[in-house]
């Protein structure tokens, strides 16, 4: 029979299947079964057995399509390649696919290990709270919004913020997945945060900061690093990792410099020392680190632990705050002082894609120097008592230019 569109329509069913060929395409047929379904069909031979396969239906698999699926098959045969039916390579695909834990072990050795400081909290999130959500078969490719959207409802019900968090750790993870062509469509696209976030505007006041002083010194399930790396932060406004990394070879002089590798922004960064930062630092300890790990030799303390004195804040008997927030109090105040933006940016390490960007690392030291000097005397005041309840001036304007007057 030849094959064309009229004479396969026209092809009645029987009480039982039977097999069509085609006249001129040795071992390309159709198969009609009693409830009228017509299967394309292929024999072929190989190592002198008989194999069928089919390839689909008509006429959601047109002739034109058929036949030239017909023909690939043929040249694999010709070639000694044992050909796979679709169902048999959607099959092997699946086996293949990586599993959602298979992506997640490939992103963080090849991504956020190599790129990223926090990659350690990308981990845990993975491990305790993504993975967990899914069957540990479950293919990457076969998560669905759905399912995410369920995940991070989960999540948010204990705690929205965490929830925003894991949300943009998948994000990052499926947009991996497409740029390795793991996957071809990210399921987190244009899934937006579940729930708003309140802007961070926790500072203390010089009250705050008078009773957070005085009471470190009796603070339960607080060590002398822990005491200490509190009042640095107040002492020069770096961030809570960077003091806890803090190494003695880093420091000179007044000078604390932090190569590239340590900072937020990757880029070297030097902050003033001033006296009473010297203080609380104190003479070499004879480790590596200012703040030395008691548990781990050799290494510094662990950032986090600057956070556990501050989680029994009914104990210093004023609102929440983290470490954080202590580096938040100092660049506040100093703009309250009079420190100009430009200098505040600069001492904060904050990454500016203005001129800031044109200076080098020393360009600013002098400004640095005096606005930390200044910061020490106001911070000595506050801590003595005599400079915790003090009025805040605001500056006034000309008239005639509009500039405030120093």
């Amino acid at each position: 029979m030849k094959f064309t569109d009229w004479s396969i329509k026209n092809l009645k069913p029987k009480e039982k299947r039977y097999m069509v060929f085609d006249d001129s395409r040795p071992g390309f047929g159709i198969r009609v079964s009693p409830s009228g379904t017509r299967t394309w069909m292929i024999l072929f031979h190989v190592d002198g057995k008989q194999r069928w396969m089919s390839i689909g239906q008509y006429p959601e698999k047109t002739l034109t399509d058929a036949g030239k699926e017909y023909a690939e098959l043929r040249v694999e045969v010709k070639a000694g390649n044992l050909p796979v039916s679709q169902k048999a390579r959607r099959r092997a695909q699946r086996r293949s696919a990586p599993t959602l834990a298979d992506l997640a072990d490939e992103y963080i050795k090849k991504y956020a290990k190599p790129n990223k400081k926090s990659w350690a909290e990308d981990q845990r999130m993975l491990d305790r709270i993504i993975l967990p959500f899914f069957d540990p078969e479950e293919k990457a490719k076969d998560i669905r919004r759905r399912d995410l959207v369920l995940l991070l409802e989960d999540v948010g019900a204990r705690a929205p913020v965490a929830s925003n968090r894991v949300r943009a750790l998948l994000s990052r993870l499926f947009n991996f997945a497409l740029e390795r062509e793991i996957l071809e469509a990210s399921p987190m696209a244009a899934l937006k945060p579940l729930y708003k976030e309140r802007p961070k505007e926790r500072h203390l006041t010089p009250n705050e900061i008078m009773a957070l002083w005085s009471a470190l010194d009796t603070a339960p399930n607080t060590s002398i690093e822990m005491r200490r790396g509190l009042r640095l932060i107040l002492a020069t406004a770096a961030r809570p990792g960077e003091v806890a990394a803090m190494a003695w070879e880093e420091i000179e002089g007044e000078w604390w410099n932090l190569p590239g590798t340590r900072m937020k922004n990757g880029k070297p960064h030097r902050f003033y020392l001033n006296t009473l930062a010297l203080e609380i630092i104190g003479e070499d300890n004879g480790t590596d680190f200012v703040f030395p790990s008691p548990l781990v030799p050799g290494a510094p303390i662990n950032p986090k632990n600057l956070s556990r004195p501050l989680r029994r804040n009914d104990y210093f008997g004023m609102p929440r705050f983290t470490p954080h927030d202590l580096r938040r109090t100092v660049a506040t105040l100093l703009g309250e002082m009079g420190i100009d933006r430009l200098t505040l940016g600069q001492i904060l390490s904050h990454t500016d894609g203005g001129i800031t960007q044109v200076y080098d690392r020393h360009s600013f030291d002098q400004a640095k120097k005096k606005a930390m000097m200044k910061w020490a005397r106001r911070l000595r005041k506050i801590i003595a008592g005599s400079g915790a309840i003090e009025e805040r001036v605001i500056p006034l304007k000309r008239k005639d230019d509009g500039r405030k007057i120093s």
